[in-house]
């Protein structure tokens, strides 16, 4: 009797948490897709609605913290481009940087270097990173080390219609979040530059065989070879190609 009560006990249980985790995905679900924000027609009216809502908040909070240009001088420093001379060295030393908590400490001068090798060391060889829904690229750089490309969709004045999952990744928000992360000392977000690449020499050229077959090659009016790539993930098709300028060059991120 106690064994049929204990599993009488244990079936309601599960089944109360069923009820309450489909309830909590049903209400997330209707919650992320009720558009309830004003209409946007650009970048420019987004960021004058910020400033709108800024200039109401309470005084007390755009009182500046006196401490504000010492922080300020010392991030800026941290983050500006810088020379270097051994990549191997300076991705050794970021190697060491993750912890718990975080994943680069608050400053270190490496830092400015670091970026730079991201933006300048030549890349040796790329690969389709298939993982995700989103389209990215794995690449390798002369100093072996190895980085996620993600390229650009959209100009950066489109707005995006629909839900906030809407259309495909702005590779410019993972730039955003790296240094906004490190405004606010919350430096979880992984490094991340911006960075011109060639789909034909820096992709294609460099690409193996499964690579080259998810990307297309057409001759422009001129006689030019243009070429696109939509690579291999869970979206990814043949229909939705990403392509470079009539230089073939293209904006994107290294990660």
């Amino acid at each position: 009797m106690a064994a049929n009560k204990r599993t009488i006990g244990i079936i309601v249980a599960l089944v109360i948490l069923v009820c309450v985790v489909a309830g909590a995905n049903l209400y997330f679900m209707y919650y992320l897709n009720v558009e309830e924000a004003p209409h946007v027609s650009s970048t420019r009216a987004l960021e004058n609605m910020i400033r709108q809502k800024i200039r109401e908040l309470h005084p007390v909070y755009l009182n500046r913290n006196p401490r504000l240009f010492m922080y300020r001088n010392k991030l800026l420093k941290n983050y500006k481009p810088a020379p270097y001379e051994n990549a191997t060295v300076l991705w050794d030393i970021a190697n060491w940087w993750p912890q718990e908590n975080e994943i680069y400490p608050i400053y270190d001068t490496s830092m400015a270097q670091l970026l730079q090798t991201l933006r300048l060391e030549p890349i040796t060889k790329v690969t389709n990173l298939a993982k995700g829904t989103q389209l990215k690229l794995l690449v390798r750089l002369a100093n072996k080390q190895k980085v996620i490309f993600k390229p650009q969709w959209y100009e950066r004045e489109a707005v995006i219609e629909g839900t906030v999952y809407a259309g495909k990744d702005r590779h410019t928000a993972e730039v955003y979040a790296f240094y906004l992360g490190a405004v606010l000392d919350l430096r979880w977000t992984p490094i991340v530059v911006g960075r011109v690449v060639n789909l034909k020499t820096d992709i294609y050229d460099r690409g193996d065989s499964e690579l080259k077959n998810s990307m297309t090659i057409t001759e422009t009016e001129n006689g030019t070879e243009q070429y696109c790539l939509f690579g291999r993930c869970h979206y990814c098709n043949e229909e939705e190609t990403v392509c470079g300028d009539e230089q073939n060059n293209i904006e994107g991120v290294l990660i």
